[in-house]
């Protein structure tokens, strides 16, 4: 994260759906509920955002419309799996899942996965267990069993 000389008028406001923290350089990080001042949109799926003076890379999924109200953790949890629609069906994970988009769901050979929802005969949305704080992202069946 850097600190820019002067400022860029933000360009929209957006509300933190979920806390973000992934460690890499550049990377902006933020916790729910916080308010993130687009800077620009770099593609479909990130933004260069401002938090409280800090700048940097954000991806999109992890934001909602300014003024979202932000569920506690609790409710963002695995037990509000249903909720969002899904079944709370797990499978586990038979190879690893890797992927720069941020849409879809990063996971390793024996991860736990909650099904949030049955997309269509090829792709799967969910959580992995354990991780409650990531939104949920999509997958490919073939990478999966059923438990």
């Amino acid at each position: 994260m850097t600190q820019p000389a002067a400022q860029a008028a933000p360009l929209e406001k957006m509300t933190a759906a979920f806390d973000y923290a992934s460690g890499v350089a550049g990377d902006l990080e933020f916790k729910a509920g916080d308010t993130v001042e687009v800077v620009a949109r770099l593609d479909q799926d990130w933004i260069r955002g401002r938090v409280n003076g800090r700048e940097g890379l954000a991806p999109l999924t992890f934001l909602s419309p300014f003024g979202t109200p932000v569920k506690s953790p609790k409710s963002r949890g695995i037990a509000s799996i249903a909720s969002l629609g899904g079944c709370g069906r797990t499978v586990t994970a038979i190879a690893d899942h890797c992927s720069d988009d941020p849409k879809m769901l990063y996971f390793s050979k024996g991860d736990r996965i909650v099904i949030v929802e049955d997309v269509d005969n090829y792709w799967y949305r969910g959580k992995v267990e354990g991780f409650k704080t990531l939104p949920p992202g999509l997958f490919p069946k073939a990478l999966v069993e059923e438990d």
